[in-house]
């Protein structure tokens, strides 16, 4: 299912301070988000950026929590992820993912 968001314009409203460690690129493509709570649940969304140490989703799930860990898929490789925030913005949710392992 295509999601059709205006990220530029919603991220613009972003205010809080820049933590970032490492550059991120603007990345697109679907990407598939697995984890157990406690039964076993999938999320698809979109990428919006990538970094050699993680990644931003924009999805409609709205219930991720900083630390839980999951597992991702998308066109570039797999691997094991911890939620790091998320983010509600209008029309979508947004959350940064650290990549704990990838394949």
């Amino acid at each position: 299912m295509p999601l059709t968001v205006s990220l530029l314009e919603d991220t613009s409203e972003w205010s809080g301070a820049e933590r970032r460690k490492e550059p991120r690129t603007p990345a697109s493509g679907l990407i598939e988000l697995t984890f157990s709570d406690p039964k076993p649940v999938t999320i698809q969304g979109q990428l919006v950026d990538i970094s050699a140490g993680g990644f931003q989703v924009s999805h409609l799930f709205a219930s991720l929590r900083s630390g839980q860990e999951v597992s991702f898929s998308h066109a570039g490789g797999q691997g094991r992820a911890r939620v790091m925030w998320t983010r509600v913005v209008t029309g979508a949710v947004n959350t940064g993912f650290l990549v704990v392992t990838s394949s």
